[in-house]
Formats: structure tokens, C-alpha cells, sequence
């Protein structure tokens, strides 16, 4: 190879000092074959790599956070909820059951609000402890859904739930 002032130098990759003897294209060299341009691109393109993978690194970092962030919110949800709902459970189970609690509040409707927000709030946590996604998403993805798919769906979570229900009642009764 040589420079624009006519002098010989050596290839970038071995050492070698070109001749004018030898045959190989000016465009590579003799002793080891690669293409001057090629091995000069190569570092650059490196770098690129590198910089490309770094970034990706980053990125997988910064969801792995989020992502650990979400199932925490979605633990505390749901042992916060679980545990104010069982303290409910256990209350009204002292004063003589939900009957007494309904009797004494004029009515059924701050009894079952006084079970039902401790227990959606412990299944909104369950649902992003165990999917890592926060409740927001499963609502913009069920929002996508058509009517068909969005039955298919509500029938299968009613049989999972009467599924699960029974099985409580065989193991409690």
C-alpha cells in the first residue's frame, strides 16, 4: 500500500511492508489477504456495535427496573389489601357475622364496600405481582379487544373463578 506521496507502508493488520514486486491488487495485501478499506472501516463499525449494545444493555437494565418496581407496588398491594380484608373478615366474625354489621350500618351497602376496596385493591396487586405489568396495561389491552374475544375471555376467567370457589368450599366444608 502506499501513501499519496508515493512511499511504501505497512498493512494495518500484520506489519507488512508492500514492494513493487509484489502481485496482489493495490487494494489489499500481499501477506495476509485483507482489504486496506475493510480493516480501516472495521474499528468504526466496532465501535458502533458496541455503542448499539451498550444502549441495549441500558435499555433491558432500565425495564428490569421497572419491572421490579411494579411487582413490589403490585406485594404491598396486595399483602396491604389481603390484610385489611382478613382483619374485616375476622371483625365480623367477632361481632356475630356480616348480618350484624349490615343490621347496624342501615343497610348491606357499607358492608360490602367495606369488604369489596381492600379486595380489589389486593387483586389489582396480585395481578402485577404476578404479571409484572401495571393494571393500566391489562385495561388498554382488554379496551383492544373485540366484543367475541372480550366473551370468550369473561367465560373462561367465570369458570376459573367457580373453579376456585369450589375447591375452597371442598377444603373449608
Amino acid at each position: 500500500m502506499e501513501s499519496s506521496t508515493g512511499a511504501a507502508t505497512a498493512c494495518p493488520s500484520c506489519g507488512y511492508q508492500r514492494k513493487a514486486t509484489d502481485r496482489a491488487p493495490d487494494w489489499q495485501c500481499p501477506r495476509c489477504g485483507i482489504a486496506y478499506a475493510k480493516y480501516a472501516a472495521a474499528p468504526a463499525a466496532s465501535q458502533a456495535a458496541r455503542q448499539q449494545q451498550y444502549e441495549q444493555a441500558q435499555k433491558k437494565s432500565q425495564s428490569e427496573r421497572r419491572t421490579r418496581a411494579i411487582r413490589l407496588r403490585g406485594l404491598l398491594m396486595f399483602v396491604g389489601g389481603g390484610i385489611v380484608y382478613v382483619y374485616l373478615f375476622l371483625y365480623t366474625q367477632r361481632v356475630g357475622g356480616i348480618d350484624k354489621v349490615e343490621n347496624a350500618n342501615n343497610g348491606g351497602l357499607f358492608a360490602g364496600l367495606l369488604f369489596s376496596v381492600p379486595g380489589v385493591i389486593a387483586m389489582i396487586g396480585l395481578f402485577e405481582l404476578a404479571s409484572g405489568a401495571p393494571i393500566d396495561t391489562a385495561m388498554e389491552w382488554w379496551d383492544g379487544l373485540r366484543g367475541w374475544q372480550r366473551g370468550l375471555y369473561g367465560i373462561a376467567a367465570i369458570i376459573a373463578v367457580f373453579f376456585l370457589i369450589m375447591v375452597g368450599v371442598v377444603i373449608v366444608g
